[in-house]
Formats: structure tokens, C-alpha cells, sequence
């Protein structure tokens, strides 16, 4: 997947039947979550938009 020239972009996949504080951390309840951390923030961003390849690509 390539994004905007410029962005430096990082997806992670989390199992939080394995990693359960770091969910419990960021306010994961259900799954599928997508959330993203603004650049220089530790405060994540509930993602919002289309789940799909070319809506992630816009960003």
C-alpha cells in the first residue's frame, strides 16, 4: 500500500485476547476498532472513515 508522498505510515494489528492492557489502555471494546495516533500525539483517534484500501490511501 503506498500513502500521500510525504506521510510515514505505520498499521498495526492487535490481538487483544493476547495483549489485553494495551487495549484496555487505548479503549478497545470490540473488534474491528481502527484507530490512528496523529503524528507526534500518544493519543489515539477513533478512525471514522471507509474500511477500504483507496479510503486509507487518502489520508
Amino acid at each position: 500500500m503506498h500513502f500521500k508522498k510525504g506521510k510515514s505510515i505505520l498499521i498495526e494489528k492487535v490481538d487483544c485476547n493476547e495483549h489485553k492492557s494495551l487495549c484496555s489502555k487505548y479503549g478497545v471494546s470490540g473488534c474491528p476498532t481502527v484507530q490512528w495516533l496523529p503524528k507526534g500525539s500518544l493519543e489515539p483517534k477513533k478512525y471514522e472513515g471507509a474500511r477500504s484500501a483507496k479510503a486509507l490511501l487518502s489520508l
